[in-house]
């Protein structure tokens, strides 16, 4: 913005005496600024559709996995329930017999039927009791009772002494009707208990979820609602809120509303000098005007940018503790236990979160920390193939110049441009269609580097054309502003063009669009080249590696400590962890003998990843460092991976990744 303020001066200055030049030099900065203008009418209804919220998931998912603990608990107890019921209904039987036994024995001893039978009807009386039949010692059947013949009986066989002698046996069988009617009434108590513990912990999560988080994100919109309206702003107490991963939002996000404040103030000065000087001119009042307002829109947008960023980085943290203790959650349970898909689904989410701050980041020109020397077209085959397989209604043709420059580039953000425009032209042909591919070396002239703002030499250009239902002059105006989509509801964000465009002018390149209703899209890129030789990458493991070494830990998230020590400590190694960058500084001057390698936060408060780095290299030359950032900070990440720094890693990341990373540098 500052480069554009000062050439709008340098051509006002020479108006008089170059009105042609003035015009074209005016021409291109407003064709630059109505590029970043933010126009989305749509959004908010794309929002409001959808039904998903932080909340509900988060109540569902609790209440799912009550549910399911509680079927285990209620099974495990009925069955024990049962057996102990079942023991106590024998050991019933056992006394009963015996008693009967006793009684029996002297009417048996003196063959007294009278006796026999009373006693007989007597204990027949009690409905228990389904069967009862008394023997003599030779067998003769003296008393028999049956109630039922197709009773269940639980049934018990008795000899019958007197003074050491046999003189009969005792048959008796009992029903197990009252053992059954324990049996449905443990059931039945089961059941309502659970109900009622789930239905009171659905209400008392639902009450601490609104409470507790969805309060103060509904409070973020609200500010973010008066940033895009352009309202006054005003700053969140923080103290209103008890969790401190939502302090420490409200915090950043007070910091980036104040930020817009001041640069919105400074804005203002601005264009009042501006109006002063742009008003001692004749015959420019009416671009003056136009001027103004496009600036002030691009000034914002610069803004959310770097809010974005900020937003994007404190979330990346957040899905870092969540992924990393999904993670180990995910290797101590058995693929049988009902929440191993739950676990899945949720790195699922996690991983869409991560595609969302991407994108953010793209917008952000978040940088680009590891660039290698690459060869475009086997990123574009890669690209191609793997779009190709999954959209078999599309037809690929490309067209690669073979001895093309090599470029400079972050090849994971040019493969995320790269399937969005290939996104981008699918969605334009819903009826199939073709999509062109090609690449070719240019070199750009001083004056075609002037118009674009970019420097003159050599360039690789990448076409990308669709057979689709293609855009009006309007459209391609704001086809690279955030959050503006032509697309149906739920079919995409707005951030995929956007994101683009923002990662392309960071690798100091540029992309445009051609395109007339009806006849498809054309997007040009256009990337500097670069006389290095190609680097190789390594494929990553699909495997976890693991080792003994001794890993000093410096991150001031603690979430991001306690996550990252539990992943490393999976993985074997001994962990040794540091909040703090002077303290971590005289842990690793006390220690550097014994440990090994060092994983870095790049944004610290007081001393920052960079400042911390270059101290650790004064105490160990050859100090093996892994920078980990949720935000690629290009200038540091670039300078510090050229001083020696062994690898970079974006949060978030999972087991696998981090175990590949570590053993890397650690193998070197």
């Amino acid at each position: 913005m500052v480069r554009i303020e000062k050439e709008y001066r340098s051509s006002a200055v020479d108006n008089k005496k170059d009105l042609n030049h003035h015009e074209s030099i005016r021409s291109m900065l407003i064709s630059k600024i109505e590029a970043s203008d933010p126009a989305n009418p749509s959004i908010e209804t794309v929002i409001e559709s959808n039904r998903k919220t932080i909340s509900k998931d988060l109540t569902n998912g609790i209440i799912i996995s009550v549910i399911v603990v509680s079927i285990v608990v209620i099974s495990a107890t009925y069955m024990a329930i049962s057996l102990n019921l079942e023991t106590n209904f024998r050991a019933k039987l056992d006394d009963y017999a015996e008693t009967l036994a006793d009684n029996m024995e002297l009417p048996l001893w003196n063959m007294n039927d009278k006796s026999l039978e009373k006693i007989g009807l007597t204990a027949t009386k009690d409905e228990f009791v389904g069967k009862l039949v008394v023997k003599d010692d030779v067998g003769a059947v003296l008393f028999h009772f049956l109630r039922k013949k197709d009773l269940q009986l639980l049934e018990k066989n008795l000899i019958i002494h007197h003074e050491g002698r046999r003189i009969g046996t005792l048959e008796i069988g009992l029903s197990d009707s009252l053992y059954k009617k324990s049996r449905k009434n443990v059931l039945l108590s089961s059941i309502i208990t659970v109900f009622s513990v789930v239905l009171v912990l659905f209400l008392v999560t639902k009450i601490l979820v609104r409470q507790f988080l969805k309060r103060p994100l509904d409070d973020l919109i609200r500010q973010i609602d008066s940033v895009a309206d352009e309202k006054t702003l005003e700053v969140l107490d923080v103290r209103q809120y008890r969790q401190r991963e939502i302090q420490w939002i409200i915090i950043r996000f007070n910091r980036m509303i104040t930020r817009l404040q001041q640069r919105e103030d400074a804005l203002k000065n601005l264009n009042r000098k501006l109006t002063r000087e742009i008003e001692e001119r004749k015959g420019v009042e009416q671009e003056r005007k136009r001027l103004e307002a496009q600036f002030f829109r691009a000034q914002k947008m610069e803004s959310l940018g770097t809010l974005a960023g900020g937003i994007a980085h404190d979330f990346n943290n957040l899905l870092m503790a969540i992924q990393g203790r999904t993670s180990l959650m995910q290797i101590d349970t058995d693929r049988a236990h009902p929440n191993f898909d739950h676990l899945n689904s949720i790195r699922e989410y996690v991983g869409r979160a991560s595609d969302l701050t991407r994108q953010l980041l793209g917008f952000a020109r978040g940088g680009k920390v590891e660039v290698l020397p690459s060869n475009i077209n086997e990123l574009l085959k890669k690209s191609a193939s793997m779009f190709g397989r999954t959209h078999k209604d599309i037809e690929i043709d490309c067209d690669l110049f073979p001895d093309i420059h090599t470029v400079e580039i972050d090849r994971g953000q040019i493969d995320q441009v790269l399937m969005n425009l290939f996104v981008n032209a699918w969605q334009a042909m819903p009826e199939g269609g073709n999509l062109f591919i090609s690449t070719e070396n240019i070199l750009l002239t001083p004056e075609e580097g002037a118009v674009h703002s970019v420097r003159p030499g050599n360039y690789v250009r990448i076409r990308v054309k669709d057979t689709g239902i293609g855009m009006d002059e309007a459209t391609q105006q704001k086809v690279f502003d955030p959050f503006f989509t032509t697309k149906e509801m739920g079919m995409g964000t707005g951030l995929g063009l956007a994101s683009a465009y923002g990662i392309i002018k960071n690798h100091g390149g540029i992309i445009s669009v051609a395109s007339r209703p009806g006849e498809g899209s054309l997007f040009n890129i256009l990337l500097p080249a670069s006389k290095k030789e190609i680097s190789l990458v390594r494929l990553p493991e699909t495997r976890l590696e693991k080792g003994k070494e001794r890993i000093l830990l410096i991150d001031d998230e603690k979430m991001v400590i306690k996550v990252g020590t539990k992943m490393m400590e999976y993985l074997g190694y001994t962990v040794i962890s540091s909040t703090s960058g002077k303290a971590a500084i005289e842990i690793f001057r006390e220690k550097c003998s014994e440990i090994d390698m060092v994983v870095l936060d790049m944004i610290m408060p007081e001393m920052g990843g960079k400042e911390i780095f270059y101290h650790l290299k004064k105490i160990v030359p050859d100090v093996k460092v892994l920078l980990a950032s949720g935000y690629n900070m290009e200038e540091q990440g670039r300078e510090l991976m050229g001083a020696g720094c062994s690898g970079f890693i974006q949060k978030p990341f999972d087991m696998d990744e981090l175990s590949v990373k570590i053993r890397e540098i650690l193998s070197k």
